[in-house]
């Protein structure tokens, strides 16, 4: 029940780039890198998609993790957690387009 109550009151502060990152990571399939979140939010630096991730990670709803792929620079990819799937999925299942 506190934990519940924890992540509650963190989504209560996420402010509306938050949401549109976790409704990102949310439409494509609960996994997406950050040139795929920036492409579905419009969001074009990828700092204001790290800070996102941060607030997200820190209310339990997301975790992410660093894949090198080689090139100059490892891609970061977000994942919804379950609560964070639970979250979303029923806000949207509300009928609400969007957060």
């Amino acid at each position: 029940m506190f934990c519940e109550a924890v992540v509650e009151d963190m989504n209560k502060e996420l402010d509306r780039k938050s949401e549109l990152v976790l409704e990102a990571i949310y439409e494509l399939d609960g996994e997406a890198n950050t040139s795929e979140i920036k492409d579905y939010t419009g969001i074009q630096k990828n700092g204001i998609i790290s800070y996102r991730y941060d607030k997200l990670e820190d209310a339990g709803l997301i975790e992410t993790r660093t894949v090198d792929t080689g090139d100059t620079l490892p891609i970061t990819i977000a994942e919804l957690t379950e609560q964070g799937h639970k979250e979303v999925g029923a806000i949207l299942e509300d009928g609400e387009p969007t957060l």
